[in-house]
């Protein structure tokens, strides 16, 4: 009888093909980043996960809650392992749930493949195909983080990028220019998000500003977008204001006071801050150089720099700025050795509008976001002594998508 029943055994586990001392894997793991990005998102969730997570929180109380949010990242202050996971509706069924993960996984295999393997370069974006190859990893990493950012959304934006992050990820610009003569001269606006790295929402709210203008098809101005200026402090796994060199970028450019007050400054006023570090020296960081080389290449007529979470507009520069842009109303910070306002602003001589968003981790409700790009745009037409047609203007109402409240992954 012994015998019969290890036979048995032994017959189990030559057909199963698995020991009994382990479970079978059924999801392959993510395919790994190119080693040029070093990515330092280990812990990062898969996105087919989080679209079901999104899924799960629409009947949630937090929908109820905050009706008009978008979430768009963790607590601050924890890392995303310690996150508390969205209130659950109830247990999926695990082949419903093996079958998403493999869908999107596929999906978005299709989509990097089909984006590494073509040239799509137009001639405001002409990339060769390394680095086509390389923006969409980036774009990749960035829709994994932010909930409010899908990975075809990124892709189909053909960013362009010539220098590279401290870790070697691409810093990345597009450029919305209107080809026809008869509207020539416009004047060119620069946009920057994401200065710093665990302000989510700037970056976020680049991206919709971006989307605003695909949709619309055209626009008053000539626009170059920089969405994600410190993309190393956004993708660490916890991310953070400075970049990879620890640096905080918005303190390190040459102003004409930063060597006699940049350190000085952050010694005393912010008690040695590593947060607030202005560098060894001014312009050391690789992002910081590149954002000086896109104002001399673009030469813009005005700089608006998203920044959180005061929930206020700053103005530096001549004449004067706007005194509100949606909700947010304007009220002046000062400046600091070493900050992109100083730099550009006072020395420079050139308008730069710092958005300061109510919320570091919340990106505004979709009609705030639309309210804002209208506002701008018509102190911009105001400011700069451009012909706008207000009706003209537009608002992308419709860019936003209809998701009102997403967690971060």
């Amino acid at each position: 009888m012994k015998k019969f029943h290890l036979g048995c055994l032994a017959s189990l586990l030559l057909f199963s093909g698995c020991s009994i001392f382990e479970r079978p894997a059924t999801v392959s793991e993510p395919p790994a980043q190119p080693k040029e990005l070093e990515p330092l998102q280990s812990d990062t969730l898969n996105p087919a996960k989080a679209n079901i997570k999104k899924k799960e929180g629409r009947g949630s109380n937090l929908q109820t809650q905050l009706p008009a949010i978008h979430i768009e990242s963790h607590h601050p202050d924890k890392d995303p392992s310690e996150q508390s996971a969205e209130p659950s509706t109830g247990s999926l069924d695990s082949d419903l749930l093996d079958k998403e993960l493999l869908d999107q996984e596929s999906q978005n295999k299709k989509l990097l493949n089909m984006h590494s393997d073509n040239d799509l370069a137009t001639p405001a974006t002409k990339v060769n195909r390394f680095q086509r190859t390389e923006i969409a990893s980036l774009c990749k990493q960035l829709s994994d983080k932010l909930f409010s950012l899908s990975l075809d959304q990124c892709l189909n934006l053909r960013f362009s990028a010539n220098a590279l992050s401290v870790l070697r990820r691409p810093l990345v610009h597009q450029d919305f220019i209107n080809a026809n003569p008869a509207n020539a001269p416009r004047k060119r606006v620069l946009i920057i998000g994401g200065i710093h790295g665990d302000e989510y929402s700037s970056t976020s709210v680049v991206f919709k500003w971006m989307a605003m203008i695909q949709e619309n098809g055209h626009s008053i101005f000539d626009w170059r977008f920089l969405p994600s200026a410190n993309p190393d402090g956004l993708l660490r796994n916890k991310p953070q204001r400075q970049n990879a060199n620890n640096v905080d970028l918005n303190r390190n450019f040459l102003t004409q006071d930063w060597y006699e007050q940049a350190t000085s400054k952050w010694r005393s006023k912010y008690n040695s801050d590593p947060r607030r570090f202005p560098g060894d020296s001014p312009a050391s960081e690789p992002e910081v150089k590149w954002i000086v080389q896109q104002i001399k290449d673009f030469n813009p007529d005005a700089i608006i720099s998203l920044h959180a979470p005061y929930g206020r507009v700053d103005f530096d520069g001549p004449p004067e700025g706007p005194t509100k842009l949606g909700a947010l109303t304007a009220i002046r910070l000062g400046v600091f050795p070493g900050s992109l306002g100083n730099y550009t602003g006072v020395d420079l001589k050139i308008p730069t509008v710092t958005l300061e968003l109510p919320s570091a981790d919340k990106i505004p409700a979709k009609l705030e976001i639309s309210s804002m790009w209208q506002d701008l745009q018509i102190w911009l037409c105001n400011h700069l002594d451009e012909q706008c047609d207000a009706a003209a203007i537009p608002n992308g109402s419709g860019a936003l998508g209809s998701v009102d409240v997403v967690h971060n992954r």
